[in-house]
């Protein structure tokens, strides 16, 4: 019998992303996106933002020094992206355009679907996607639709 953290859990998933420019992130996930603020974090050597998203946290954390980058562009092993299921792709492609963000190119070859509406992926049957940058270069994905059955919220 396994430790079985789902049957356990008392939250969504809690994510670390490390930035270097706190400022642009918490203006891109707070500002932008409308991540709500729970809980600030200061030691020595690191500040650590948590912002929720649904029943998740995205801890934005910026180390003093910074260090180096460490995850390549394109396919590779490791995490490679962040995803926040939505219902409202649409509105959440308008404000990204405003605001200026950049949208992964629809024709990428690392871009997977069934077909293109714009910057809108159709991913499989039922489920739509569109990629963005944050301001740090990160992958962030939204999806909308439901095609998992019983796998679905």
């Amino acid at each position: 019998m396994g430790a079985n953290p789902d049957g356990h859990a008392i939250a969504g998933l809690e994510l670390g992303l490390a930035v270097r420019d706190m400022d642009a992130a918490l203006a891109f996930y707070r500002d932008l996106l409308g991540a709500e603020p729970a809980g600030e974090v200061d030691h020595p050597g690191v500040r650590m933002i948590r912002l929720r998203f649904g029943n998740s946290i995205l801890k934005l954390t910026q180390w003093n020094p910074v260090p180096e980058p460490r995850n390549p562009d394109g396919r590779a092993l490791g995490y490679r992206y962040v995803s926040f299921r939505v219902d409202n792709l649409e509105e959440i492609v308008e404000v990204c355009e405003r605001a200026g963000v950049e949208f992964r190119d629809t024709g990428s070859p690392v871009t997977i679907g069934m077909g293109v509406s714009g910057r809108i992926v159709h991913f499989i049957p039922g489920v739509d996607c569109v990629i963005v940058f944050d301001p740090e270069g990160n992958v962030v994905e939204f999806v909308q639709g439901s095609a998992w059955g019983e796998f679905d919220p």
